[in-house]
């Protein structure tokens, strides 16, 4: 297949909410000890095509050297798109390959990768959309005169320059396609909240599934910084996904428990997903929960939730977020990136939270209603 150049997209999360909406899929996290770019290059770095790269727009320059770090001992290049469409179609004229695979970031897909290959072995005359288990999504087998020809016809269009990804996707692949194929597999997530935290619930339910075992097996290669993790003698797991480098104290319960996470003594955690670098309290209690990561370095010491405080609840499962209906429903409750929680605070379910949340910043007592979404962070 050596006739075939692959091509991945940041296109971002698409999660449209604060904190989310324009932030890098490539190293967010997803299942555990992984984040989207190793799903996505378990499916497509095949080791006989041409070449592999990330390209990036500006607004995720920041998210580059963590991705660099990330595939250190990978053949992808790693290329920021500097002028846009120009510089783009300059890539794709630098490839000696007449069939190219361009896909987005922004899913995750189980699917069958030898199908993939086969439609690759014979040139792609136009370009074909692929579906996975008949759900569409942003991967596309295109021939590279074909494709240049489109975008040079639609240069001076000026969204190129305001969303590169977006254009190139929702409007120049999508209104050029010629046909669709359908390849069997499991479509796993695409920018919704609610899919993010039942897809976590579902991998537990379905960890001895032989398509997610050889998932996990195609994963193996991912080098883990601290692959060990602590339950202590005052430590209970049930029915749960401990990760890399997590300290249980605590209670934990059909959860699954990001890598860095510590969940200290007395604490509760039920029906939930704990995202990286969380710092669980003594004696708080988190339940049908969405805890969004900790990226902060110089903060990692602290509680990110502090101790007795109470999140989320399994009581009140028809409740919506009042601002993000759409995307925080069934009782819900999430507590958004780098967020930290003070001691003694009642965050009811369906919630949004954001910032760094204590009485000073509360302005009626300790407690956050249900389905609000509150945020001091400017």
């Amino acid at each position: 297949m050596s006739n075939c150049s692959v091509v991945f997209i940041e296109t971002g999360l698409k999660i449209n909410i604060p904190d989310l909406k324009e932030r890098s899929a490539s190293i967010f996290p997803f299942w555990g000890n992984y984040t989207f770019i190793d799903f996505h290059m378990s499916q497509l770095d095949f080791s006989d095509v041409d070449r592999k790269m990330l390209i990036l727009e500006r607004k995720y320059f920041d998210s580059v050297p963590k991705i660099r770090t990330k595939l250190y001992n990978s053949s992808m290049e790693i290329i920021r798109l500097e002028n846009s469409i120009e510089e783009f179609i300059e890539i794709l004229e630098s490839l000696e390959t007449d069939n190219i695979i361009i896909t987005s970031t922004s899913y995750i897909a189980l699917f069958d990768t030898p199908k993939i290959k086969g439609l690759m072995e014979n040139p792609v005359k136009n370009i074909i959309k692929i579906s996975i288990d008949n759900t569409p999504v942003d991967l596309f087998l295109v021939n590279k005169k074909y494709f240049i020809d489109i975008l040079s016809r639609s240069i001076s269009h000026s969204r190129w320059k305001d969303d590169f990804s977006s254009y190139l996707f929702d409007e120049t692949l999508h209104s050029n396609f010629d046909s669709i194929i359908d390849i069997p597999g499991y479509f796993i997530f695409s920018n919704n909240l609610m899919q993010l935290y039942k897809t976590h619930l579902w991998l537990i339910r379905n960890l001895k599934n032989e398509n997610i075992l050889n998932t996990f097996r195609k994963l193996h290669h991912i080098e883990l910084e601290n692959p060990n993790s602590i339950i202590t003698k005052h430590g209970n797991v049930i029915n749960s996904l401990i990760c890399a480098g997590v300290e249980v104290s605590g209670h934990v319960e059909n959860s699954i428990i990001f890598p860095g996470v510590k969940i200290k003594r007395n604490a509760r955690v039920i029906d939930s997903v704990i995202m990286s670098n969380n710092r669980i309290g003594s004696r708080s209690v988190i339940i049908n929960s969405l805890i969004l990561p900790f990226d902060r370095e110089f903060m990692k010491n602290i509680n990110t939730i502090e101790d007795k405080t109470e999140i989320g609840s399994n009581k009140s499962s028809q409740i919506k977020n009042s601002k993000f209906p759409e995307q925080i429903t069934d009782g819900l409750t999430v507590i958004g990136i780098d967020t930290i929680i003070g001691r003694e605070i009642r965050i009811e379910p369906g919630s949004y939270v954001i910032g760094n949340i204590n009485f000073k910043t509360l302005e009626k007592g300790k407690k956050i209603a249900k389905g609000s979404f509150f945020s001091n962070r400017e």
